[in-house]
């Protein structure tokens, strides 16, 4: 239990610098409140800038083939161009093609096979969100050297 003489002691080191303490606390709300609202505008802002949301099928992106330096093989693709779906803006959306997109095989890990399937990397420009390949893999055979 507390006893009285704790207690003024801890009273008075409450009202020791009050004014200060009760300054540093309006400062420290107020600026929070800066901060909040400055961060909420932002936010409305960047959602009213964003116009609505879509998802577009771009056809026929094509198949990049990446290998190794020292690979000498040639290879035979099946298929050779892909559909990639993006959402993003609507208004953007218009404007995005095909060259805008990446589509990967990458060949550097496969070690002798005549045939193999691989699965395909995209890569979509940043304002857009990958969402998905048709087809996903790719059949590759070997077609001499």
């Amino acid at each position: 239990m507390i006893t009285r003489s704790q207690f003024r002691s801890l009273l008075a080191r409450l009202v020791d610098n009050l004014g200060w303490k009760i300054v540093s606390l309006l400062l420290s709300i107020g600026l929070w409140i800066v901060i909040r609202i400055a961060v909420v505008e932002e936010y409305e802002a960047s959602q009213i800038n964003r116009g609505p949301m879509a998802i577009r099928q771009i056809q026929n992106v094509p198949i990049i083939i990446q290998t190794s330096s020292t690979d000498t093989n040639r290879y035979v693709i099946e298929p050779q161009v892909v559909a990639v779906s993006v959402e993003g803006q609507s208004v953007l959306l218009e404007t995005l093609d095909a060259t805008r997109i990446r589509v990967v095989a990458d060949l550097t890990q496969q070690a002798g096979e005549e045939a193999f399937a691989v699965a395909l990397e995209v890569e979509v420009p940043d304002d857009f969100a990958f969402r998905s390949c048709q087809p996903q893999s790719i059949r590759v055979g070997r077609g001499g050297q």
